[in-house]
């Protein structure tokens, strides 16, 4: 028998520390308040220095004393606009970014894609400094594939990310996909946190997975969603049985698996938790037992189906001989 590798505690326990610009009243909640990975303002708080290129981020109540710096030296960093912006000092919402009358016109979609690949650039480019992280990057020569966020060890292993808002039907993930896996680079996808993707049951709180997700899944890949705000990802966890083959019943003791979406819990977790991994691509601790458990469980189950078809074999064999 195969004991759950994690323990119920662990997926509850408290978030040890949300990304700055989390609001206290969500500092020390269980991880199971899906409303945390739901929650935010849409604010506009990434930028990029004109001169440089090098992504600002604009702190809360600071909207105010920032307002020269950002007219004078900061430009909006949705690719393909550029365009000049100022601060809002708000009493009542979090301190932002915006354009000038007349400019930008972006969708929040938009707005959320570009402050998701922005988060995603400045954490890998503080967590590896020795690496190279490039925005918008084509993955070869030919210009087959341009990652959202691609990042490049010494080694030249690349691991490409993509922050997904808009939607996208499962034949132009899988054909995405595909073209990653054969120039050897890891794929991870963050969807996005909006109800684009993000749909949950309104009775039990659990994910509604879409074909897309399903096809994620299928590969073996957790199912993540970013929430680029609170800087938190949320991934999905539910729970499965093993097979018994001697009675042809599952036990009542559940493991926590990765590869069942459907009516699956979303566990979230502060994004510096996480790391890049040669492996999966994207990963952590509690992942990388997590992977470890729905592996063991499969192959438990599949030895077992198979055992459970040799002895209906053998017990018919039996009734024949018995009815000679």
């Amino acid at each position: 028998m195969i004991e759950s590798m994690v323990d119920a505690s662990n997926l509850a326990e408290s978030i040890p520390e949300l990304g700055h610009a989390a609001p206290r009243r969500y500092k020390g909640r269980h991880v199971d308040d899906l409303a945390l990975l739901q929650g935010g303002e849409g604010a506009f708080v990434w930028a990029r220095r004109r001169d440089t290129g090098d992504l600002w981020y604009l702190d809360e109540d600071t909207g105010k004393a920032n307002r020269p710096f950002v007219r004078e030296h900061l430009v909006c960093p949705v690719p393909g606009c550029a365009e000049r912006l100022t601060s809002a000092h708000r009493s009542t919402k979090r301190d932002g970014l915006q354009h000038f009358s007349g400019g930008g016109g972006h969708s929040l979609e938009s707005i959320f894609h570009s402050q998701g690949c922005a988060l995603i650039e400045s954490w890998l480019k503080k967590a590896y400094p020795d690496y190279r992280v490039r925005r918008e990057e084509y993955t070869n020569e030919a210009g087959e594939r341009r990652a959202d966020v691609l990042i490049t060890n010494r080694d030249g292993l690349k691991v490409a990310f993509e922050v997904q808002y808009s939607s996208i039907t499962p034949d132009d993930w899988r054909a995405r996909h595909e073209s990653y896996r054969a120039q050897e680079i890891l794929d991870v996808w963050l969807f996005g946190h909006t109800k684009n993707h993000l749909d949950l049951d309104t009775h039990t709180g659990r994910l509604k997975p879409n074909p897309t997700h399903q096809a994620v899944v299928a590969t073996k890949s957790p199912l993540f969603f970013l929430n680029p705000e609170y800087e938190i990802v949320g991934f999905a966890v539910s729970e499965d049985y093993e097979y018994d083959a001697f009675t042809d019943r599952l036990t009542r003791d559940p493991v926590h698996v990765l590869d069942r979406p459907r009516d699956a819990a979303l566990q979230v977790r502060p994004l510096g938790s996480f790391h890049v991994s040669r492996l999966e691509g994207f990963s952590s601790d509690l992942l990388r037992i997590l992977h470890n458990s729905t592996t063991e469980l499969r192959r438990f189950n599949w030895n077992q189906h198979f055992r459970a078809a040799e002895l209906r074999s053998h017990w018919q064999i039996l009734a024949e001989q018995k009815r000679l």
